[in-house]
This record gives C-alpha cells, structure tokens and sequence, in this order.
C-alpha cells in the first residue's frame, strides 16, 4: 500500500429469497441509478460479517442471521488506490423491504438474468474503475451460483 492512503473495507451481500437476489438501485454520487446489493464500510473493529448484516438492515429493513462469505476481493481506483470488500450471501426472512435515503429503489432479481442480461448494459468498460470492477463482480456471481447449487 502506497505510504498515506488509507482504504477501508467494505462489506457486501448477496441477500436471497427463493432464488432470486435483492438488489438496490443506487441514488447520488457516480453510481447514481447503479443496481448492486446491499453493503458498505466495516466500522473500525467490527467483524466483516456483522457489518454485512448491519449495512443490510439499514439499507433494507431486512435481518440477515448468520451470513456466509462468498469471497474476499479488491478493484483498482487508481494507479495507487484499490477498493477491497468481503462479499457474502445470507437468506432473508419474508419481511417487506424498506429502502433507505441512499436509494430509491429495489427488486428482486434472478442472479442470471442480473449478471447477463443487466449488467453489461450498465457497465462502461471505458471507465478504468468500471472495467476494473465488472469482472470482479461476474466472479461473485459465478460463485454465488455454484454455492446456491450445492445447496439444493
């Protein structure tokens, strides 16, 4: 890590309900109107699974018990900065979704569809950061489709 940069962790999840992932559509800033799960900074000193569990709450309304890490991974910001985030999967109970102030709007989605038919529109491969982070995100669905497999 380059001397003086400081880059936290987030925590992401993959929140499934009958085969069909949440994901929520972002509001402000550069990912305004991206559609991606739900997640965000692990607090200092709080375990990554906590804060993936937390963050879902506080985006959702939903309560996420026992989440599973799916992978650890990082992108590339800039020459000298990369985003690094614990992503997990975890089943949500039947609750209603309520969004919060960070987004203005939410569905459910089936990871395919999400990966193959949504995902390549939205993303412009142009922008460094985007290509950096595309391919990072196809893997994490891939890999969350293998586990949902297994499970049945």
């Amino acid at each position: 890590m380059v001397e003086g940069t400081l880059t936290r962790l987030t925590a992401d999840i993959f929140v499934v309900r009958s085969s069909e992932i949440l994901l929520l559509e972002r509001r402000g800033g550069t990912s305004e109107g991206f559609w991606y799960i739900p997640g965000g900074f692990v607090e200092l000193g709080e375990d990554p699974a906590e804060a993936a569990a937390r963050e879902t709450y506080e985006e959702t309304g939903l309560r996420i018990e026992e989440p599973e890490i799916l992978r650890t991974w990082c992108y590339q910001l800039t020459d000298e900065r990369y985003a690094y985030h614990a992503t997990y999967m975890g089943l949500s109970d039947d609750g209603p979704v309520t969004i919060s102030h960070e987004h203005s709007g939410y569905r459910w989605m089936n990871p395919l569809a999400y990966r193959d038919e949504y995902l390549p529109s939205a993303i412009d491969l142009n922008d460094p950061i985007q290509a950096s982070f595309y391919p990072q995100l196809q893997k994490n669905i891939d890999l969350l489709l293998k586990r949902l497999r297994s499970q049945r």
